[in-house]
């Protein structure tokens, strides 16, 4: 958090000053394009198009200019480490080949663990690999609890669903077409008020009436009444 807050700033500048990095956040006129994120007082995350894929590029040839070198395949199944440090990486290439790369420094930056739960949102290489290596290597871990869940669409395509999404006031439905969401509120909750508070904020939190939108799905699920996807269905528009 704190590098975050601190270095921003500086870390903007130098990403606007690499070639082609002036179109990598929208403006509106002459300022930045920004919205309200979750969980913040003011506006002030900044919009990207494409899914990143504007920043990647801009980023992809400022390496290729630098001269950094890639290898496309690989997957790493150790870190040489000992009690001087870790100075490498060893693993397989796509034909089985054994590859040892040495390096005065080592950044493991593979995703976080996503597909260890049986319903996410995450690229299918997303599996706790940097974590897994850095433990064998001896490194201390914290805050692996720390896993952020919500709401997010399933089928036919998988993306979240943004917190905006909720002004449409959707109805949650289980396999069998039934409206479920009001018998896991507490006496006194409407469900047009859990989901006023879901408009805040993506990620599940108890910080307000919203976190029944995820107890309801879940426990929904949990109780074999979800779809033929073992999920529940969500609709947008006004049942007739």
């Amino acid at each position: 958090s704190r590098i975050l807050a601190e270095q921003a700033s500086e870390t903007l500048e130098y990403l606007t000053g690499l070639p082609g990095g002036d179109k990598v956040f929208e403006r509106i006129g002459g300022s930045y394009k920004v919205f309200q994120s979750c969980f913040t007082s003011k506006p002030r995350a900044h919009v990207m198009k494409d899914h990143f894929r504007p920043l990647l590029e801009v980023l992809r040839r400022e390496a290729a200019r630098l001269g950094v070198r890639t290898r496309d395949g690989i997957t790493v199944a150790e870190l040489l480490a000992d009690q001087d440090g870790c100075h490498g990486a060893y693993g397989f290439d796509q034909e089985n080949r054994e590859v040892v790369v040495l390096a005065k420094c080592v950044i493991l930056a593979a995703g976080g663990a996503g597909q260890l739960f049986a319903h996410n949102m995450y690229p299918h290489d997303v599996t706790g690999d940097a974590y897994a290596l850095a433990y064998q290597a001896g490194a201390e871990m914290a805050n692996l609890e720390f896993v952020q869940m919500g709401i997010g669409v399933a089928y036919p395509f998988i993306n979240l669903f943004e917190n905006y999404l909720w002004e449409c006031f959707p109805i949650l439905e289980n396999g069998s077409g039934e409206r479920f969401l009001k018998n896991y509120l507490p006496k006194g909750v409407t469900e047009q008020e859990v989901l006023h508070d879901k408009r805040g904020h993506f990620p599940f939190s108890v910080r307000d009436r919203s976190a029944y939108v995820e107890i309801a799905v879940q426990k929904e699920i949990n109780a074999g009444r979800g779809n033929s996807r073992g999920n529940v269905f969500l609709r947008l528009d006004t049942p007739e």
